[in-house]
């Protein structure tokens, strides 16, 4: 009975050491996530994530696992953002005052590396240590803030989106996160929150493009009709000058015209029979 129970246990601290070696999650900290490597299996795609659990065969073999441990702490980066509101030069010309109608915006971006991302990073990218991690996400934090800076650009045309995000409206935040989201999927979004802001006044801009997009539909407007008047003078003038031409070519096939046209129109004879010497 006494051996039973020595042996039992020995099998129970055996089972104990076993189930502490291939435990592979007892060996990150908290608050780090792990990502390992075997020499049997390669690399894992399962992330050891604090309060998980996670065990492998594969850790009880001497050196065949390489385990590495990562913070990943969220991280800020400030994008600031300049220029002036579509067509605002124009629009300052036009109006009483030149007003101005730059801005200045400054965003936070709030940023931190998804966990699912992370063996496949530290695979592609050789990253074994937290410095090349933090290397790697604040280069990520740049592509980012570029990313939103040439979100911006390319919608500067659309003064009503442009306006929307200076006034930092919920929707057009939401919009820039997921956009800004998509430009590097490795990091998570957290926030876009607005850190200064220098803006025109807007309602007054939004009056100025109106009253100078009616003034160039009125414009537009009185040229078309001068140019229709001209047009229609231009067609009198050359019928005019076509009649003429015939009745010239009348007087001069038939000169006794001249007498019978002078009574019918009460015209100075002299004048037909000049008509007639122009058109020969």
């Amino acid at each position: 009975m006494k051996k039973f129970i020595a042996w039992l246990i020995v099998l129970v601290v055996l089972a104990g050491a076993v189930f502490a070696a291939g435990w592979v999650q007892f060996r990150v900290p908290a608050g780090r996530y792990g990502v390992y490597v075997t020499k049997t299996g390669g690399w894992h795609s399962e992330v050891l994530v604090p309060g998980g659990f996670a065990w492998t065969w594969e850790a009880l073999i001497p050196s065949n696992l390489r385990l590495f441990r990562f913070a990943l702490e969220p991280r800020i980066q400030t994008v600031t953002l300049s220029g002036s509101l579509p067509s605002s030069e124009v629009y300052s010309a036009f109006a009483v005052g030149n007003p101005d109608f730059s801005y200045e915006v400054s965003y936070d971006i709030a940023v931190s590396l998804r966990p699912e991302a992370l063996p496949g990073l530290v695979e592609s990218r050789k990253i074994e240590t937290q410095e090349a991690l933090d290397a790697w996400t604040a280069e990520a934090l740049r592509t980012a803030g570029e990313a939103l800076r040439g979100l911006v650009l390319a919608r500067s045309s659309d003064s009503d989106w442009i306006t929307s995000v200076l006034r930092a409206d919920p929707a057009s935040v939401s919009d820039l996160a997921s956009r800004i989201g998509a430009s590097v999927p490795e990091l998570d979004i957290r926030s876009v929150s607005l850190r200064s802001i220098r803006v025109p006044d807007l309602d007054l801009y939004k009056a100025v493009k109106a009253k100078y997009l009616g003034f160039l539909e009125a414009a537009d407007s009185a040229l078309g009709r001068t140019l229709e008047r001209e047009a229609q003078a231009r067609v009198q003038t050359e019928l005019r000058l076509e009649s003429l031409e015939r009745y010239g070519q009348l007087i001069t096939k038939y000169p006794k015209l001249i007498d019978f046209l002078a009574v019918e129109n009460r015209t100075d004879p002299s004048l037909l029979e000049a008509l007639g010497k122009r058109t020969e």
